[in-house]
């Protein structure tokens, strides 16, 4: 059994990709969101602007929402196994 926590083992395309190996859109979005909430929080702290700095904060939130749906929605099979 493979230990999901190992955090010797991370693997950014598997943070990127469904149960089923195709690259999911709900998972790169999410992490583009938290990359662009980062840099528009850094941008705000070094300008003291606590508009931006929370505008941010829900950016990365919104994009950490989409990987935890991601993670804990299972995927469908969509395979067809049934024999002709």
């Amino acid at each position: 059994m493979i230990n999901k926590t190992d955090i010797h083992k991370f693997s950014f395309p598997e943070m990127v990709s469904g149960g089923n190996g195709k690259t999911s859109g709900t998972g790169c979005a999410g992490i583009y969101l938290i990359l662009i909430g980062s840099l528009c929080f850094i941008f705000g702290v070094l300008k003291s602007c606590s508009d931006i700095m929370i505008q941010s904060l829900a950016l990365v939130s919104l994009g950490s929402a989409l990987l935890g749906i991601k993670k804990f929605n299972p995927t469908k099979d969509t395979t067809n196994t049934e024999g002709k």
